[in-house]
């Protein structure tokens, strides 16, 4: 099994890419940026910005994973209220682009979301 991580650099990410490391499936660790998990070869990393979707559907497409695992959000509450629109670039718009691109291949898209509900 194929499994890619978005928001490998978070807090859960980053556990998730421990445990997942564990097991006997393939791991593709995906963040902005560069990747800041040691890496001694049990996963691949590729920088991604979910924001961004042909560069979502480009990776979706090049790893072909059976499972997308969406760790990736904009969760610190003050942040979102002062930078309404980046929160709902990454919170809303990046997670359709992350669903288009699962439709396209057949993956399977597993969304992992804050406690937090938001008015408007």
């Amino acid at each position: 099994m194929r499994i890619l991580i978005t928001g490998s650099n978070g807090l859960l990410g980053q556990k998730l890419i421990k445990l997942l490391c564990d097991e006997e499936v393939e791991v593709i660790a995906t963040s902005r940026g560069s990747n800041r998990l040691p890496n001694d070869g049990q996963y691949q990393y590729e920088s991604l910005d979910i924001v961004n979707q042909q560069q979502v559907l480009d990776v979706v497409s090049k790893y072909k994973p059976d499972v997308i695992i969406n760790t990736a959000a904009m969760t610190n509450v003050d942040q979102c209220e002062t930078e309404k629109e980046a929160c709902w670039e990454l919170n809303v718009n990046a997670v359709k682009y992350l669903i288009e691109a699962c439709e396209v291949t057949g993956t399977h898209l597993l969304h992992i979301s804050t406690d937090f509900i938001f008015d408007g």
